[in-house]
């Protein structure tokens, strides 16, 4: 059997107040031998310890779709320090975000 997993998040940003929420949602979609007999047990799952608030199942191409609201963050000057927002909005870059000195940059 095999997975195939795609991850969107969307981010809000509030900048009166200084904070922003983000909405992840996140699809796996299951494929392979015998894939009848798992599908049945994987919907018994508490899907809940994935952190999804929203669980729903797509029986016809066997995939899970969890969602997970976030409450808002307040944003300080250390996150400030650790985040850019390029001119139009399309693009958050997290410095360092690995831990290794590579940076991860999320897209719309």
């Amino acid at each position: 059997m095999s997975m195939e997993r795609k991850t969107e998040e969307v981010y809000s940003f509030n900048s009166a107040a200084r904070t922003f929420t983000r909405t992840t949602v996140v699809t796996e979609t299951y494929s392979g031998g015998k894939i009848d007999t798992a599908w049945a047990v994987m919907k018994t799952w508490d899907w809940s310890n994935k952190g999804a608030r929203i669980v729903t199942f797509n029986n016809e191409n066997h995939s899970v779709t969890m969602t997970t609201n976030n409450n808002p963050t307040s944003i300080d000057d250390t996150w400030l320090q650790r985040y850019q927002i390029n001119q139009n909005g399309k693009k958050i870059k997290r410095i360092n975000y690995w831990g290794d000195g590579r940076d991860l940059v999320l897209s719309k």
